[in-house]
């Protein structure tokens, strides 16, 4: 610290305070300490509660080293953020993102968000019960109609719970599978979906989830699932397409998926047949991955592929 240099009066009154003060007779604790004597002459000669000015940094002090850095962070995210704004703007200036877009707007839903099961944006056996019904009713060679027919008729008697498919008979499954319109596979579904509950009850403690991967490899995980999958009788290739399909978007982990007639679909409307660069374009979001892959497969059967043709 800068000291303020004293007047010529100010140093004859601190002299002369000096010699005045006595100092024989004072015994050593009671004589003032260095700070304090120090402070008792500031008090003196500035008066009682004033001290000295104390230097002040100056334009050209030098700024401290974490100044600098606090400066240079906040220019390195503003930099960064002018680039997610750039690419943004890229992105929805992009045709393909547009089409995409407006592909999910018009058709794409997340998977049996609508058929009445209690979570269905969670992994749990009810949902991945569901998704299982789904592919094995879906994949079978008969209409669309009738097979998600046949589902909300199986999802309103609650059969998305593992004891409640336990506990039906193989004349009840039948019954409900005619009603809904599925006469042409009714006997077959029914003792398909008999096996169904003993095979999850048997090999994953009933506890249908663990058909799951819990690989991080996407590839490695699909890999294993389909191996899991076979086991299901009723299930082929096509209903475990359509099984990934689906439940991407509640087990990100088996992300991008697009079942090879969606692909078809998707290289028709000008998306190409890249998983994983369609994937890109939807900044890695699972959930929509899910939903594009329901958009392109309502293209098809419902027949509104030329609504998005070049």
């Amino acid at each position: 610290m800068f000291n303020m240099p004293l007047t010529r009066a100010q140093s004859r009154t601190l002299v002369r305070r000096r010699e005045l003060k006595p100092t024989s007779g004072v015994s050593e604790s009671d004589q003032a300490t260095p700070r304090k004597r120090k402070a008792q002459e500031e008090e003196e000669l500035y008066g009682k509660g004033r001290k000295q000015k104390h230097w002040v940094p100056t334009k050209s002090t030098s700024i401290p080293q974490s100044g600098i850095v606090r400066r240079k962070s906040a220019k390195e995210e503003a930099k960064a953020l002018d680039a997610e704004i750039i690419k943004h703007r890229a992105r929805t200036n992009s045709p393909m993102i547009q089409k995409i877009d407006k592909l999910i707007a018009e058709y794409g839903d997340l998977p049996l968000t609508d058929i009445g099961i209690p979570s269905p944006n969670k992994p749990t056996p009810e949902t991945i019960l569901s998704h299982i019904l789904n592919a094995l009713l879906s994949s079978a060679h008969i209409s669309h109609h009738l097979a998600r027919s046949a589902l909300l008729s199986l999802m309103k008697q609650s059969y998305y719970d593992l004891n409640t498919l336990k506990a039906s008979t193989w004349k009840e499954r039948v019954g409900l599978l005619d009603e809904a319109g599925y006469a042409r596979y009714d006997f077959s579904t029914a003792t398909e979906l008999g096996k169904l509950a003993t095979l999850v009850k048997n090999k994953y403690g009933s506890d249908v989830s663990r058909i799951l991967p819990l690989e991080t490899d996407a590839e490695s995980g699909r890999k294993l699932l389909k191996e899991r999958l076979k086991e299901i009788k009723g299930i082929g290739p096509l209903g475990i397409e359509i099984f990934m399909s689906t439940v991407q978007g509640v087990w990100p982990s088996l992300c991008p998926f697009l079942g090879s007639r969606d692909l078809q679909v998707a290289e028709q409307i000008g998306l190409g047949k890249d998983v994983n660069a369609i994937y890109e374009l939807l900044d890695g979001n699972p959930e929509q991955m899910a939903k594009l892959s329901v958009a392109l497969t309502k293209l098809r059967l419902e027949k509104h592929i030329e609504e998005f043709l070049e």
